[in-house]
């Protein structure tokens, strides 16, 4: 339906592909709301009004089996039990539980020794997609093999993962093919008595010549088209002088023809017929078939290579574990979304949107959610939530905002089936105290190191202030230019006392020569990790990053980013950011548990906390951030609170 644009109307103009996304949660929904599901009944496992029966499938592990694993207790208990019952499983890994290590054993037992053929790995980030793959390849390494896997989208692929990619794959068939097609056109021609030398030359010409031969056509086509640049031109001219010499060489090597490449392709077609007479006994008709099922093997092999084709679906249906991002399940051109699966394991499952869930869950008879509903929450717009507020009216805002995982977590059902893993080998065990002490204990979860844990730094004995404890707050009370800043018609804050707390940190820990030359060492990419609880800081300090005179070597070693881009991420070395200071004691979006918690629990050795101490630890301050300054004063072993201006 149309109608006339009038004066003062609004259009909203919406990208294509965020159309497209919309498009395929918009279809997963529409089927699991008509029973269209592999799991009868699955919108009922996220409804506070149903009440579904866990089935227990009677499936079990061999205690062999599963010690091979090297999974805790907890986590061994939780694979028990998440194998038998189901179909709906439900588990929640805060930081640094191991839960990507137990999403890789499952896997790898499931198409082992479980019976399962096929399974679906989905996540709402890239990033937790490709940490999963790295730990199957590494475990499936350790077992002495490869996985048979797939991973759909492009986005932050290692050089570990690329063997694996979709593109990759594609691109390594067809040079399989074309290495092997003289043999695929002789097979194609032996019943009709072509000879094989005839098919060997044929196959070569075309190679040689006829490659050039067409180069040569498109170049001149590109000349005509668009008049070049003088500098293009020049290019352009080498790349034909080239090209009109491999066109003569090639005929006059392989068809014994001199050609002057006036008209390369009329060329080519000469070249032929001069090399049907030096095949005697072969007739026209010989090399006019040779030709066809050469063009019929390229046109094949270009299939292949050809992202518009449905060499992808061939892919997507012949591996055993196939990895996407959540709405990267629903690529039309794969149609994923037609398929069934064994198992489809959902990890980060907590941060997905309800019609992002639902593309992957639709898929399977079997289904695995794995997420911490005490981190980040899904990102759904202010302006959704205001418009949902009005048609339900009864509903409070946090209840609207809530994940489908918290909801089937906290149901009758997740009491019943929900596993939780509280063994943590990411953190020192002060910052393990004070997440669990802040914001997990409220909820009656406890969080613990485990004695397995193991250290990638040895700090030197003497420390400066900021790094002599595994925990420090930098206190910017007394910084004159340590206030929240807002620009004009600008929604995000920053704040410049906060940004130069953080550059003297960073100066501190680039003057440790011992601790930077291990960092360099390591594993980690980006050891030292900035995180800031506004996008605006962010901008702020890249900025003042950039300008300052950090050695080279150290520079690379410094990532900053966003709270909200952060999960699934982590750090030798943290320093946050919180930006807000106020006489209101407004902390804004700080104000949120699952945003304070998933900046605390990044570090796995240092963590700094920079803020205002009279801003977050005054008794009117409702943000969690109130306990860890808290924390930070009475733990005198652990942590300490210094002076920004003493850095």
């Amino acid at each position: 339906m149309t109608r006339r644009l009038y004066p003062g109307d609004v259009i909203g103009l919406v990208d294509r592909r965020e159309q497209t996304s919309i498009d395929r949660r918009s279809r997963a929904v529409s089927k699991i709301l008509n029973g269209g599901a592999a799991v009868p009944n699955l919108i009922g496992y996220f409804s506070a009004e149903q009440q579904p029966v866990a089935i227990d499938f009677g499936t079990t592990i061999e205690a062999p089996s599963l010690e091979r694993y090297g999974l805790n207790r907890g986590q061994s208990a939780a694979f028990e039990k998440l194998l038998r019952h189901g179909p709906v499983g439900l588990l929640q890994g805060p930081p640094g539980t191991g839960k990507t290590h137990f999403i890789a054993s499952l896997v790898h037992w499931l198409l082992t020794e479980g019976g399962a053929r096929r399974i679906l790995i989905a996540s709402q980030s890239h990033e937790a997609v490709n940490n999963a793959i790295e730990a199957l390849v590494n475990l499936y390494k350790n077992f002495g093999g490869k996985p048979n896997l797939l991973r759909i989208g492009s986005k932050g692929i290692s050089e570990k993962i690329k063997p694996y990619h979709s593109a990759e794959l594609r691109a390594r068939y067809k040079t399989r093919f074309e290495s092997a097609l003289k043999a695929r056109v002789s097979i194609l021609t032996s019943d009709k008595g072509v000879s094989k030398r005839l098919v060997a030359d044929v196959c070569k010409l075309d190679d040689e010549m006829g490659e050039a031969a067409r180069l040569c056509l498109r170049l001149r086509r590109l000349l005509e088209e668009a008049p070049p640049t003088a500098a293009e031109r020049d290019r352009q001219a080498g790349e034909m002088r080239r090209a009109e010499a491999a066109v003569k060489e090639a005929a006059e090597r392989i068809a014994g023809l001199k050609v002057a490449c006036d008209d390369p392709i009329a060329d080519v077609e000469r070249a032929f017929a001069a090399l049907l007479l030096r095949h005697k006994g072969s007739s026209e008709a010989d090399l006019v078939y040779a030709r066809n099922a050469l063009a019929l093997a390229r046109e094949w092999g270009q299939s292949m290579g050809s992202v518009h084709r449905n060499f992808d679906e061939f892919l997507a249906k012949t591996r055993s574990i196939v990895t996407a991002t959540c709405v990267g399940v629903g690529e039309t051109k794969i149609r994923i979304e037609a398929a069934q699966f064994d198992w489809v394991i959902v990890d980060e499952a907590a941060r997905c949107t309800s019609s992002e869930l639902a593309v992957p869950i639709q898929l399977a008879r079997r289904v695995l959610l794995v997420g911490d509903h005490f981190q980040l929450k899904p990102m759904i717009e202010r302006s959704l939530v205001d418009r949902l507020e009005e048609e339900f009216p009864g509903h409070a805002r946090s209840e609207l905002t809530r994940s489908d995982f918290e909801r089937a977590f906290d149901s009758a059902y997740g009491e019943k089936i929900g596993e939780r893993l509280t063994e943590q080998y990411r953190m020192n065990d002060a910052i393990c105290s004070l997440v669990s002490e802040c914001f997990y204990e409220p909820h009656q979860v406890r969080l613990t190191t485990s004695p397995d844990r193991k250290s990638k730094l040895a700090f030197p004995g003497t420390l400066p202030p900021v790094l002599s404890k595994p925990i420090c707050w930098v206190d910017t009370a007394v910084l004159s230019n340590a206030k929240e800043r807002q620009l004009p018609n600008s929604t995000t804050f920053h704040n410049e006392g906060e940004v130069e707390a953080v550059i003297r940190c960073l100066d501190v820990i680039a003057q440790q020569e011992e601790l930077v030359t291990q960092l360099l060492k390591g594993d980690e990419e980006t050891p030292i990790g900035v995180i800031c609880m506004y996008s605006g800081q962010k901008q702020r300090i890249e900025v003042a990053c950039a300008g300052h005179a950090f050695n080279p070597r150290f520079r690379k070693l410094v990532r900053v980013d966003t709270v909200d881009a952060y999960q699934g991420k982590e750090n030798s070395i943290v320093i946050v950011s919180l930006v807000r200071t106020n006489g209101r004691f407004d902390p804004g979006h700080i104000r949120e548990p699952n945003r304070c918690n998933v900046a605390m629990s990044r570090a796995r050795e240092r963590l700094i906390v920079i803020g205002s101490a009279p801003m977050w630890s005054d008794r009117r301050q409702v943000s969690p951030m109130r306990q860890v300054h808290a924390f930070s004063q009475r733990n005198a072993v652990a942590a300490h609170v210094v002076k920004a201006e003493t850095i």
